[in-house]
């Protein structure tokens, strides 16, 4: 039978786990920064990995059953806030040009555009994709995605 101390260790550990994802976008932004043909420096692979192990995570939150209507809207508004902030992490940072960037970045816009309204400071959301939006003449290889939603 577990003690309350065994019960309060593997509560703080969801609760850390469940924060994952908002610690690899920042990490993940930085990391794409170093790995540029510019920077003297580059870290091998850890962008990809780190990637796809964000995507699972956003996979996971957005098929991940939740109870109540307020769980519901604050995992909606989680998953739009998680999405956005990968989307101008990508949009600053890495070379939107390369095609596998570029795809991932259509397929994330359409998922963001999608879930928009999901709660929270929907203006703010809309006007960062406004934003977004914008800049996609400088990549023509995403724009067409943009164009579509």
């Amino acid at each position: 039978m577990p003690t309350s101390n065994g019960l309060a260790e593997s509560a703080q550990q969801q609760s850390i786990a469940s924060r994952r994802p908002e610690c690899i976008v920042p990490v993940l932004v930085t990391i794409a920064t170093m790995s540029q043909d510019k920077y003297p420096y580059r870290v091998e692979g850890v962008s990809g990995q780190l990637m796809r192990h964000l995507l699972i995570e956003l996979d996971n939150l957005a098929t991940a059953p939740t109870g109540q209507q307020a769980q519901q809207q604050h995992q909606r508004r989680r998953l739009r806030d998680l999405r956005l902030g990968l989307l101008c992490g990508l949009a600053d940072h890495c070379d939107l040009t390369a095609p596998d960037t570029a795809a991932l970045f259509g397929q994330l816009w359409q998922l963001t555009a999608a879930s928009i309204d999901g709660g929270g400071d929907v203006q703010q959301a809309r006007a960062t994709l406004a934003q977004l939006r914008d800049r996609a003449a400088e990549w023509p290889e995403v724009a067409a995605a943009i164009r579509a939603t």
